[in-house]
């Protein structure tokens, strides 16, 4: 009996161990990080939304107050167009679109984990209404956590 116990005891060690090998942050975002002209860290007073260009989907809703933002990124699409419309506390907006071309590329970490889609940002376009420029730090976007562009802005 006390054998039985032992055995399935084991067994049930053996299968836990099997997601010890996925990543816990397995999340694929690209973040931006929100600068002054000269690359200084600002952080926006404005409430930004972000949504998806050509459809009514809405990916980042009224950030205030903050200094940078992680996005998803579609998976096999050559290119993600994002439009970020700024609005002041006096209920003025402004746009601005932003058009990233990237490949992707399935991503395996384990048999037992499930299949993540990591990016290689090829290239980036934008408007200048309030964005002055964008600066490409870092063309992975995967599950590591860098920075992939910062977002300088025209004015502070």
């Amino acid at each position: 009996m006390r054998r039985s116990l032992l055995y399935i005891a084991i067994l049930l060690l053996l299968a836990a161990c099997d997601n010890i090998s996925c990543p816990l942050n397995n999340t694929v975002e690209c973040k931006y990080k929100f600068c002054t002209i000269s690359g200084e860290s600002f952080t926006l007073g404005d409430t930004l939304t972000v949504t998806i260009a050509g459809r009514d989907s809405v990916i980042l809703n009224r950030l205030v107050n903050k200094n940078s933002m992680s996005l998803p990124v579609s998976y096999y699409a050559p290119a993600d167009t994002l439009v970020l419309t700024f609005t002041d506390t006096q209920g003025d907006q402004a746009q601005d679109t932003i058009w990233m071309e990237k490949t992707s590329t399935p991503h395996f970490d384990d048999p037992s984990c499930p299949i993540h889609v990591w990016h290689t940002i090829t290239d980036v376009r934008y408007t200048r209404n309030l964005i002055d420029s964008l600066v490409i730090l870092n063309t992975a976007i995967n599950y590591d956590g860098l920075e992939n562009i910062q977002i300088r802005f025209i004015a502070d």
